[in-house]
């Protein structure tokens, strides 16, 4: 029995009474705007602790789980244990989680609650209580519905070492709307942060659920792919050529009248490539019924086949090799769309398949992947910087001609570290928000923001993760407050002056000096010059002396971190530059000293590797400490400058008093 009819008679059971369960209405906005009276009497002498937390006997382990949240959580900001028990209909405060206890208090209706999407969910008053709830088989709109609402209480999960709990709840029952519905803004949203990835109970708690992720399905789950390799670039991985060229060479690519098993495509015409296909999919569906997305997607690399039938589907698709690949991702969708409705098929738009084809379209269950990896990320995208003729141009107008084809169904892949090294100051979190909304506005629906995906420490991997998570769940939030909500928070409210100062004098410099944040940056970017550096390693200085205890001035060490990679690597510019203009040398007198501080931290932070590096890392192939002290810098210099900690250009006084730094008195 489908798990829908169960919860239908469970509200039977519990709603024989309730006369108000016929008013259909279907209009989200319509909901979002209900401007019902809350009967303030019932509730102006209420406080949280007052209340209990109920759920229904039928409850689904993800209801279980949102309502064990809820009660813990709203438990710690009242300083009481919240019980959980069964919905009543005493006077008794309560807050009802998920469908049925919903309805059962006649907070929410049944037709509201059975139109509601995979993760959109309703928050309602009647009388002294209220309702949570999600819709009825959906998987995470209940539970993002308690922490929406414990977010609106003043909980943040910063990061994986970072909860902050206000100390006084200001908002008091009265203070919430009568009613809410909410639609997340993105249907895909994946942080490609190592800490992220590790910690699903950051992730759930934060509206994460792409590929990446880890939650469990009592959790709410997530985008799930059979495993993270297959994630991305397939076609070897479903049809491995050590295994199938020998016995099947005409299901790979044909390149210059010869079948070629490595380094290049398949087959995408072959019918009985694709009816193989089709069955290692529905294989992988039956093995786990938690998969909801699968890859049927290009490797990292050319050779798409040449032979005749794949070129003539390129050509009645304007000769575009993406004709095929399309093509083929909608054959495998329409073989499993009736019998795996909840599960997608994706497939890229990338390097020779970036511009769209003329004919085919999207499926409903199929979504098409790209990637900006071109782009300069010192500016928006929609930037002309970004334009005149460069690759990120080029992906800008293929963008705009997939959505054109395929609107609601486009994912883009992009990026949020520096490749060349994980640490190296990169401040790319100017132009995110403008990033996100351009693309929401250009019909995608789904993000995949890759970091530091294989270590710990990244340069603002904490503030990139929680910021865009929190963005792309609802960006109609100010971008700005929630940056800065992340560094009071995070960093301290007496540390955050110069913490903003820091990251703005890092973005200005790459507009003005540099004019280029690429993937590939170096510790010899010009927008990390010497004045830059001097005034930065300032200001962290301040922030550490600011901030009010160790587990702040911890949280500065990692940025303090990325100012020592680049200065040791450049000591002896560095030294001479020092002793030029009369500056404080800002690091240990001995190189050897500052490498052991640096290695500490390291360490403390758990990172593993300093640059992309084999993937998993592991201390024989990773950019690790001993590759940094052999390659990248030269032990046993020393350096001794006195002098002044900075020098008191315009721009750094200007910047200072920007961030209303009164650095006389430091």
């Amino acid at each position: 029995m489908k798990l829908t009819t169960l919860l239908f008679l469970s509200f039977i059971i519990y709603t024989l009474a309730c006369s108000k369960c016929n008013s259909k209405n279907t209009n989200q906005k319509q909901l979002h705007e209900d401007n019902r009276k809350i009967d303030k009497r019932s509730i102006e002498q209420l406080s949280w602790s007052s209340f209990i937390v109920t759920i229904d006997a039928v409850a689904t382990p993800t209801e279980q789980f949102a309502a064990q949240e809820l009660a813990y959580w709203l438990g710690k900001l009242a300083g009481v244990v919240i019980p959980i028990s069964s919905p009543t209909n005493n006077t008794v405060p309560q807050i009802a989680v998920g469908p049925i206890a919903s309805i059962y208090i006649k907070a929410i209706t049944f037709d509201q609650i059975r139109d509601l999407g995979p993760e959109s969910f309703i928050r309602a008053w009647i009388g002294n209580s209220m309702a949570i709830s999600g819709g009825f088989d959906q998987p995470r709109g209940t539970v993002y519905g308690v922490y929406h609402f414990l977010n609106a209480l003043g909980i943040r999960w910063l990061a994986t070492n970072a909860t902050h709990l206000p100390s006084t709840v200001t908002l008091t029952p009265m203070n919430f709307t009568s009613m809410i519905s909410y639609t997340p803004s993105f249907e895909y949203r994946d942080i490609g942060e190592r800490s992220s990835e590790l910690d699903p109970y950051w992730s759930v708690r934060n509206f994460v659920n792409g590929g990446r992720s880890t939650i469990p399905p009592q959790m709410g789950g997530h985008w799930k792919y059979p495993s993270f390799d297959m994630f991305v670039h397939t076609y070897y991985q479903i049809v491995p050529p050590d295994v199938w060229f020998p016995i099947h060479p005409e299901w790979f690519s044909l390149i210059n009248g010869k079948r070629v098993g490595s380094d290049a495509q398949l087959c995408l015409t072959n019918s009985s490539l694709l009816q193989f296909v089709i069955s290692q999919v529905k294989q992988m569906l039956v093995n786990d019924s938690a998969i909801t997305m699968i890859s049927i997607s290009q490797n990292d690399n050319g050779g798409p086949c040449q032979c005749q039938y794949c070129r003539a589907l390129e050509n009645l698709n304007g000769g575009q090799h993406s004709g095929p690949v399309l093509w083929f991702a909608n054959q495998v969708a329409d073989a499993i769309a009736a019998q795996y409705p909840q599960v997608l098929i994706t497939t890229l738009a990338y390097q020779y398949t970036l511009t769209p084809p003329t004919v085919e379209t999207a499926r409903p269950n199929v979504r098409v992947r790209m990637s900006d990896i071109s782009c300069n990320w010192a500016y928006p995208l929609w930037d002309p910087n970004n334009g005149n003729g460069t690759d990120c141009e080029y992906f800008i107008n293929a963008l705009q001609s997939w959505n054109q084809i395929v609107s609601g169904h486009l994912y883009v892949w992009t990026y949020i570290t520096c490749f060349g090294y994980y640490v190296l100051p990169w401040p790319n979190t100017y132009v995110q928000s403008s990033n996100t909304n351009w693309l929401l506005s250009q019909g995608v629906v789904g993000i995949y923001q890759e970091g530091n995906y294989q270590s710990l420490g990244g340069y603002n991997e904490y503030i990139n993760s929680y910021v865009l998570a929190q963005y792309m769940f609802n960006n109609s939030r100010s971008y700005d407050d929630i940056v800065y909500e992340f560094y009071t928070l995070y960093y301290s409210q007496q540390a955050t002056p110069y913490i903003q100062a820091y990251q703005s004098l890092l973005y200005s410099n790459v507009v003005s000096q540099d004019g280029g944040l690429w993937l590939w940056s170096s510790p010899q970017s010009g927008f990390l010059n010497d004045n830059v550096l001097w005034t930065s390693f300032f200001l962290i200085k301040q922030a550490r002396l600011a901030a009010p205890g160790p587990q702040y001035q911890s949280r500065i060490d990692l940025v303090k971190l990325s100012l020592y990679f680049v200065a040791m690597i450049r000591w002896q510019d560095l030294c001479s530059y020092a002793q030029q203009n009369n500056l404080e040398w800002p690091m240990e007198n001995n190189i050897n000293d500052a490498f052991n501080w640096f290695s500490q931290i390291f360490n403390q932070w758990g990172i593993l590797t300093l640059r992309e590096s084999a993937n998993p890392p592991t201390p024989d192939n990773a950019f690790g400490l001993q590759w940094y002290s052999t390659q990248m810098i030269t032990l046993n210099q020393t350096c001794s400058s006195t002098g002044q900690p900075f020098l008191k250009t315009a721009d750094n006084l200007k910047l200072f008093k920007q961030f209303k730094i009164n650095f006389k008195n430091l």
